[in-house]
């Protein structure tokens, strides 16, 4: 098995980033796209990726707007891949 993390920077990532998100929370726990996808336009905003074996099965937000800490947030992963427990990878 590889796993791969990539900070998103190109937009075919944050695409992967937005699906595994509607996957996961949308469908999942979370009942409106508003409250899922809370970013402000012209924002700057960080993301994780992970791939396993080539295919998208995590994400993150990072929060970089306070000086003293950051915050991670909007951490989703596909059920599939909790099942194999890829967090304790």
């Amino acid at each position: 098995m590889t796993v791969e993390v990539y900070r998103v920077s190109q937009i075919w990532q944050l695409a992967d980033v937005y699906t595994i998100r509607r996957q996961t929370k949308i469908h999942g726990s979370i009942p409106a796209k508003q409250i899922e996808f809370d970013e402000v336009w012209d924002q700057p905003y960080h993301y994780l990726l992970i791939e396993q074996d080539g295919q998208p099965v995590g994400t993150c937000r990072l929060n970089f707007t306070h000086t003293d800490f950051a915050k991670i947030e909007r951490v989703s992963v596909i059920d599939a891949t909790k099942a194999r427990d890829l967090v304790g990878c």
